[in-house]
């Protein structure tokens, strides 16, 4: 065996444990893996942010994963793959979660009865739609209008400059006069309990009075005479006690006097305030009433409503268009990928870089940047006339001859856009510096595919022609065959190549960059 072929055998293992590894990484299903588990179908009105390969969990504990995504009468149609040991009720409800405000989009499925049928493989369910984050910006953005709007109605209230500060003179004035009352029963709480405490007697002493003459009617008139003489005995020490009581309750009016008459004279001041500040009130709504100022605009005139409609209807379109654009944008989808072919004849490698860019499912962009072993083909046309015509060239003068050189190896690169029919693909552009296109057929369930590809048709000779198949193991790794340049066979230009490659999208190479630190360390 050639040294040549040894380092190809190399490769196609190198590239064979790479393609393990990033099956293992990714947790994608080996191709020899059995192929477990059951579908279910969801749909959902809106799956913004939701891809492939997302997470299904069940009362918080992963049971499967995104399978597909496709648009199907308006709706999102978003297949999951579930764990065959896990039974779903029928009548569970299925959400799209989120891990934190800007996390990840997963399937949450919850709810559901024991006592219910379970879901069976291929059964088609109805999904709810996660809550729209412009929606609840859009209601907090609404209500912090309406709260600017009742402070400045509290602001126009209570008044500007000097008359700002009128409920703060009435609050104290009436703390003032709280002050004084409680200030006054304070000074004088020892003469008021001695006044309650006489009149407690005096009523303890009436009270025995007419219990003692309530025996019969006949005892009346004596009881009456007994009721006079013990008034006259206790009238005298009543009549000192009331006399004391006057006499402390005058001596409290004096000594207090400062003290009652400023809280009498607060009182009317409070008053007054408050009439002030009720005529305030009155003038404010008379204001109002007629139209006068922003809160009278706002209340009577229709014009202010139907401006301000206007601007919340042309707010409203601008969301929709905002929210209309990031969902086109984050339906995007970007693979990139690397493929090297051997050409067994010319016992060589070709490399390709590439980069598919797919913003629709039925459409996408490739750009490629291509080795070339043997450099670019360039070919020269040469005319060269005879003085005598020499006899193999007959009548003809003339002779003109095409020369094939190579050039330099640089590479050369290729972009071509891509129009998908169901199995059927065909691209057309710029392929390896040339215009051209390509047609490729699924044969097998998005796993096989036949391509030909055609460009350099301005070639002296037949253009160039490639036919490859591929053979995709897993959702990352390749296999790749074909042979290239087959319309020259004769010319000995033709070479039968094989290979191999890897593709990634933009969620996969999130996956390989959290993964290198671990093997740094």
């Amino acid at each position: 065996m050639s040294s040549e072929a040894k380092v190809g055998l190399l490769i196609v293992g190198f590239f064979i444990i790479v393609g393990i590894f990033t099956f293992k990484i990714g947790g994608d299903r080996m191709p020899w893996d059995r192929d477990g588990g059951y579908r279910v179908h969801i749909f959902f009105d809106s799956i913004s942010g939701l891809k492939t390969k997302s997470k299904v969990r069940y009362a918080g504990v992963e049971i499967g994963y995104v399978e597909s995504i496709a648009l199907e009468d308006g709706r999102a149609k978003v297949t999951i793959k579930l764990d065959p040991n896990i039974v779903i009720p029928a009548n569970a409800k299925f959400v799209i979660g989120s891990s934190g405000l800007m996390g990840d989009k997963f399937i949450a499925i919850s709810g559901g009865s024991a006592k219910s049928e379970p879901l069976k493989g291929e059964a088609n369910v109805v999904g709810n739609a996660p809550v729209d984050m412009d929606q609840l910006l859009s209601s907090l953005n609404r209500i912090s209008i309406d709260v600017g709007e009742i402070t400045t109605a509290l602001k126009t209230a209570i008044g500007t400059g000097d008359e700002r500060n009128r409920l703060t003179v009435i609050l104290e004035n009436v703390q003032i006069l709280s002050e004084s009352l409680a200030k006054t029963a304070t000074h004088n709480d020892q003469a008021f309990s001695e006044t309650i405490e006489n009149i407690r007697m005096i009523s303890r002493d009436i009270r025995s009075l007419i219990h003692e003459n309530s025996d019969n009617l006949d005892g009346t008139m004596q009881d009456m005479h007994l009721v006079a003489r013990s008034l006259a005995d206790t009238l005298p020490d009543i009549t000192r006690d009331l006399e004391r009581a006057l006499s402390n309750l005058n001596d409290i009016l004096e000594t207090n006097k400062p003290e009652v008459d400023t809280t009498a004279k607060n009182v009317a001041s409070a008053s007054e305030n408050l009439d002030r500040s009720m005529s305030g009130i009155s003038k404010i709504v008379d204001k109002v009433d007629s139209g006068q100022g922003s809160i009278g605009k706002l209340i009577n005139e229709d014009r202010f409503h139907e401006n301000l409609n206007d601007a919340l209807i042309e707010v409203k379109n601008t969301a929709g268009e905002v929210r209309s654009f990031i969902g086109r944008a984050s339906d995007y989808r970007i693979y990139v990928g690397y493929r090297g072919e051997y050409l067994q004849d010319r016992e060589d490698w070709k490399s390709y870089i590439s980069m598919k860019i797919q913003p629709r499912p039925d459409k996408y962009y490739l750009f490629e940047i291509i080795s070339q072993p043997e450099g670019s083909r360039k070919e020269e046309e040469f005319q060269y006339d005879f003085e005598q015509t020499p006899e193999f060239m007959g009548d003809s003068d003339t002779y003109r001859y095409t020369r094939t050189t190579w050039t330099t190896s640089d590479p050369v690169y290729s972009f071509q856009f891509a129009k998908i029919y169901h199995r059927l693909t065909v691209r057309g552009g710029l392929i390896e510096n040339t215009g051209g296109f390509g047609l490729d057929m699924n044969l097998y369930d998005d796993m096989f595919w036949l391509s030909v590809d055609g460009w350099d048709f301005n070639r002296s000779t037949d253009p160039h022609f490639k036919l490859t198949g591929r053979l995709d193991v897993g959702d990352t790794f390749y296999l790749t065959g074909g042979w290239d340049d087959f319309m020259l066979r004769n010319d000995e230009q033709d070479s039968i190549f094989f290979g191999a490659g890897l593709k990634f999208e933009d969620k996969d190479l999130k996956y390989l960059l959290s993964f290198i630190p671990l093997m740094g360390n």
